[in-house]
């Protein structure tokens, strides 16, 4: 998060509250100021990795200012650099105690149900996420957090299957931005999970018409084309991602997936260590490697790596095939 991201809508959030509150009043310049300034420097402190720094500013302004945006600047803390600092449980549940403590104070708060959705969907809690954005969606108050609550909600159907309920979802987000490109490109997945394979090409072409370096845009319309076996188009639009963004860990894993498919297993297994080097936590990564490693008749090395994306999740994310390939090579 940037102070041009953070700027001026969940600033704006905060203060209506400790206006409201009697904490400060409009006319507290000084305490306003100071405020955004232990706000900024928290953030700052968050980016560069100081993560026991960070929390200790929130803790000092919880103590002053008990705010449930706080609690959920807070609660992104954990969330988004959890990996770093504690176990994945922990850091799930530090998180949600503390959008529950901002839900708590306030139950109309809108922000709060969106990060404990965004929570709930990475940590594979798909159907608490689907409850977070319905409750966004009904107290939303402009067309932006319906956007919003639309779109993040058909992304968790999805992921809970419910590909039917997905689409209706984003098409109500798509009539408030029509040009969204992110939205499009998940819109060409969920046609892809449906098997409407022409209907996705006709929005990722779209998509991609729209912004050729949109990441999303381009690792999607590559995973449509490895469904159509056209592995040389794919590889073309996995190196385009690669240059935009590498730092990309789905750009590499399915770059080296799509090198597997060419009959060049040492290249893919370079990517796709690539992509397990910046997260580490891909069930999809260990999957694709473990793809390689039975190529290269490394049964052990492939049932480790096959243990591992079933114990990340994989199936619960995805589909079977890991559990098939369990039951093939190692047991």
């Amino acid at each position: 998060m940037t102070e041009k991201s953070f700027f001026p809508a969940r600033l704006s959030f905060l203060l209506i509250f400790l206006f409201s509150m009697n904490y400060l009043t409009a006319q507290d310049e000084e305490g306003v100021q100071q405020l955004s300034e232990q706000i900024l420097k928290a953030v700052g402190f968050a980016e560069v990795g100081k993560y026991d720094e960070a929390l200790a500013v929130y803790d000092e302004l919880i103590e002053q200012y008990p705010a449930p945006m706080l609690y959920v600047l807070k609660g992104e803390v954990y969330t988004k650099f959890s990996h770093r600092m504690t176990s994945d449980e922990k850091a799930y549940f530090n998180s949600l105690r503390l959008y529950n403590k901002a839900i708590s104070i306030d139950s109309t708060f809108i922000e709060a149900y969106t990060a404990r959705g965004k929570l709930n969907i990475f940590h594979q809690k798909y159907p608490e996420a689907v409850q977070d954005f319905t409750k966004v969606i009904e107290l939303a108050t402009d067309n932006e957090m319906l956007f919003y609550g639309y779109s993040d909600r058909g992304s968790a159907k999805s992921y809970t299957k419910d590909y039917a309920g997905a689409l209706k979802d984003y098409n109500k987000a798509l009539k408030l931005r029509p040009n969204q490109v992110t939205l499009l490109s998940n819109m060409g997945m969920l046609y892809l999970n449906l098997g409407q394979i022409d209907d996705a090409q006709k929005v990722f072409d779209k998509a991609l018409s729209m912004d050729s370096t949109e990441i999303s845009v381009l690792i999607n319309y590559g995973f449509m084309l490895i469904q159509k076996e056209q592995y040389q188009s794919a590889e073309a639009l996995f190196s385009k991602a690669v240059d935009v963004s590498p730092k990309d860990p789905l750009a590499y894993n399915n770059l080296g997936y799509v090198n597997l498919k060419l009959n060049r297993p040492s290249k893919a297994l370079e990517l796709i260590n690539k992509s397990l080097a910046i997260y580490p936590e891909n069930s999809y990564a260990y999957k694709n490697r473990a793809l390689v490693y039975l190529e290269n008749k490394e049964i052990e090395k492939a049932c480790a790596d096959l243990n591992k994306a079933e114990g990340l999740g994989y199936s619960i994310s995805y589909d079977d095939e890991v559990k098939k390939l369990l039951k093939q090579h190692c047991h």
